[in-house]
């Protein structure tokens, strides 16, 4: 699936949650008022907020890449990288000195102006193998 495809389905879930919570809300808050309480309401509230939560920890902790993990990535050593998410498809891994991998993940085939580059999920390490950066860039040499 295309990056700007699934940040559009992530946007539009967040979103449709949000609302979804309001509307629970309102509803809860109304129904206090008329001193008609009821449980489904709560529980739909309550699960509301729950899967809201569960997805922005989503969003904010995979910025870069659904597939990735940034903020676990960040400063762990690249021997538990890859062992983690497996052989990477760019770059070489150089012990003793620095250098980057990357991970496929996707080709830019979008729907406004796309440039047909293969994007990787570049995992940049220093000396001592820790990683300190992560982006997502087009193949080298684009």
């Amino acid at each position: 699936m295309d990056q700007s495809y699934f940040e559009l389905i992530e946007i539009l879930v967040i979103a449709g949650l949000a609302a979804a919570f309001i509307l629970l809300l309102v509803l809860d808050i109304r129904g206090r008022r008329r001193k008609s309480p009821s449980t489904a309401r709560v529980i739909l509230l309550d699960l509301d907020t729950i899967l809201l939560a569960c997805a922005v920890a989503f969003a904010v902790s995979h910025p870069t890449s659904y597939r990735f993990n940034d903020r676990a990535v960040l400063g762990s050593q690249i021997s538990e990288i890859i062992g983690r998410y497996g052989g990477f498809d760019q770059g070489e891994l150089h012990e003793g000195s620095s250098g980057r991998i990357g991970y496929y993940i996707y080709t830019d085939n979008g729907p406004v102006m796309p440039d047909h580059l293969r994007y990787y999920y570049w995992i940049y390490y220093d000396e001592s193998g820790t990683v300190y950066k992560v982006e997502a860039a087009p193949q080298p040499g684009g």
